[in-house]
């Protein structure tokens, strides 16, 4: 993996990256999902990617506009 792309987002529910991984395309933030899950168990996590550069716009747009409970 590049060292160009950061770790931005992990959660072990798919569709919650999902959102999230939706709403920055929506707002021209490229991002690629990691599964880290384990197929037989069902532990791990996914892992959302963007580049290095949009991080700091991306974790902004998260905590003002997506609020999971």
């Amino acid at each position: 993996m590049s060292f160009d792309w950061v770790k931005l987002y992990e959660n072990n529910l798919l569709h919650r990256v999902q959102i999230v991984k939706d709403f920055l395309e929506d707002n021209e933030i490229d991002s690629f999902l990691v599964d880290k899950k384990d197929s037989a168990y069902q532990f791990g996590s996914y892992q959302l990617f963007v580049k290095r550069d949009n991080i700091l716009i991306a974790n902004k747009l998260i905590d003002d506009h997506l609020t999971f409970n």
